[in-house]
């Protein structure tokens, strides 16, 4: 982790993006209530990489998020249809630079109403530019990461990737579990990058991420219930 966080300070030092580190489980998503592991976001022009390196499997989340600054430099497909577009922007009243993602909270705030084919559409260009990420980080893990399991790493992914579509059936984010940190979850997904990640989810699935929800319900209020003098 310390080789591959003094090359993602000096990337951002190089490339003016803002580094946010927490030693701590999560950080705040921006312009959002949200609690993540890492994110990379570009506010008004101004990118800004933050991490918790206290998450589980931080190292592996730092990779991800340094990956989405590349698919910025790079200005790539995937990134760029990831941000809203001029019309978008001035439909939903959201700031430059707004991407996919953050209609989607909205949506799932219920600060907004979306028609079906907008909402699909919304979640098909969130996957796509995570999509993309996720195998730039396997492509490129050997180089930052020791030990690092490509197959176990896509299974992660994998259920993080098709998790947007039970978002999308749902309207919901689950409280205090990640699909990516679930073994139940993990173990149901494919180790290759080699499915339809915009079809709809089979019952299997929707099965499966019902059952995730159900059990992080239980997790969410124990959480509460220990923290709540708090």
């Amino acid at each position: 982790m310390s080789d591959l966080l003094e090359h993602v300070k000096r990337h951002c030092k190089i490339h003016q993006i803002e580094l946010q580190i927490a030693n701590t489980s999560v950080i705040q998503y921006p312009g959002h209530s949200s609690c993540v592991s890492g994110f990379f976001v570009v506010k008004n022009n101004n990118p800004i990489l933050g991490i918790a390196l206290g998450a589980k499997s931080s190292d592996e989340i730092l990779l991800h998020e340094f990956n989405h600054s590349i698919q910025w430099i790079e200005n790539d497909r995937s990134w760029k249809q990831n941000y809203l577009t001029s019309s978008e922007i001035k439909k939903f009243s959201m700031q430059q630079n707004a991407e996919a993602l953050d209609i989607i909270n909205l949506w799932t705030d219920k600060s907004i109403e979306l028609t079906s084919f907008e909402l699909t559409d919304f979640i098909n260009r969130a996957i796509s530019v995570e999509l993309d990420c996720e195998k730039r980080t396997v492509k490129w893990a050997f180089l930052y990461l020791k030990d690092f399991n490509s197959s176990f790493y896509t299974q992660k992914a994998n259920a993080y990737l098709r998790y947007y579509k039970f978002v999308e059936l749902n309207r919901r984010w689950n409280l205090k579990t990640a699909p990516y940190d679930d073994k139940a979850t993990i173990a149901s997904q494919l180790s290759t990058f080699d499915q339809d990640y915009l079809s709809p989810l089979s019952i299997d699935e929707i099965n499966t991420y019902n059952d995730l929800y159900a059990r992080d319900e239980v997790v969410y209020n124990t959480y509460l219930n220990e923290n709540k003098d708090t």
